[in-house]
């Protein structure tokens, strides 16, 4: 985390990566307290698109103001850990009863993949292309997150389209 500030610019990046672990540490009591609160849906979806707005400025506004960079970054985590919670609740209302086990398993596990990956190839992507391209990848991913979750989520698809979907 220090160095991803650092390349911000961000002079103290300690300090910098204080107060994002700190807002980790909100955002996952913050999911655990909205959770119940809004709809899965508007939650998960809401979090896409904060998530890519809040990191947008770092990945395509150059030399942003080091302290404007924090907060953004800080925030984005904030919003990242809340939504976060969904992995473990979500998948259980999605499946049914005879799939919810495997269901769940898959979902945590792809989500627990994606961050093992994507932890590897941070610091390979930023060291070789830079941190906008680096960042720019992470919004492009919350992109193409919403616009599926959008398109294909439950709640979204036609009455019948499913069975469509699973006979292809």
């Amino acid at each position: 985390m220090a160095r991803v500030l650092a390349t911000l610019g961000v002079e103290d990046s300690y300090a910098g990566a204080l107060g994002y672990y700190i807002c980790v540490a909100v955002g996952a009591f913050l999911g655990y307290f909205i959770i119940d609160r809004m709809r899965r849906r508007t939650l998960l979806f809401g979090g896409f698109v904060a998530g890519a707005v809040l990191l947008m400025p770092l990945a395509f506004i150059p030399n942003l103001d080091p302290l404007l960079s924090v907060g953004l970054f800080t925030l984005f985590a904030l919003v990242i850990v809340a939504i976060g919670n969904v992995v473990y609740v979500y998948p259980a209302e999605l499946f049914t009863t005879e799939l919810r086990g495997s269901g769940v398993g898959l979902a945590v596990a792809a989500s627990r993949l994606g961050s093992a990956v994507t932890t590897f190839l941070m610091p390979i992507v930023v060291g070789t292309y830079g941190i906008a391209t680096a960042l720019g990848a992470c919004v492009a991913l919350l992109v193409a997150g919403c616009a599926r979750r959008f398109r294909l989520g439950p709640g979204n698809v036609q009455p019948g389209a499913r069975r469509q979907l699973r006979s292809a």
